[in-house]
C-alpha cells in the first residue's frame, strides 16, 4: 500500500470546492461523496493486497465505509425528505404497512 495514495483521498477537491462554506445539506453531500471515495480507495486496497490478514483489514475498512455511507444517507434523507423518510422508517416498524 502506497502512502501517498491514501493521503490523496482528502486532496482530490478542488481548491476552490475545499475553500467553499457549506450549509449542512451541502456538507452532508460532501460527506457522502468523501465515504464513497474512501469505499472505493479501501476495495481497490483490497485487490492489491498480497496476504490474507491485509485483505481482511481492507474489507473491515471498506464495512465501516459502508456503516458511514448508511448513517449520513440516513440523515441527509431526514434533512431533505423528512414526510418520506418518516413513512420508511415507520414501515420497517409497522411491517403490516408493506404487504
Amino acid at each position: 500500500m502506497k502512502p501517498l495514495a491514501k493521503r490523496l483521498l482528502f486532496f482530490q477537491l478542488e481548491e476552490s470546492e475545499r475553500k467553499m462554506p457549506l450549509d449542512h445539506i451541502e456538507g452532508y453531500k460532501l460527506a457522502i461523496e468523501m465515504e464513497k471515495r474512501g469505499y472505493e480507495m479501501y476495495k481497490k486496497f483490497y485487490s492489491e493486497a498480497e496476504s490474507e490478514g491485509e485483505k481482511k483489514f481492507f474489507e473491515a475498512l471498506m464495512k465501516e465505509e459502508l456503516e458511514h455511507l448508511n448513517s449520513l444517507d440516513n440523515v441527509y434523507r431526514f434533512l431533505t425528505g423528512t414526510e418520506i423518510w418518516y413513512s420508511e422508517e415507520e414501515s420497517k416498524v409497522w411491517n403490516w404497512m408493506n404487504t
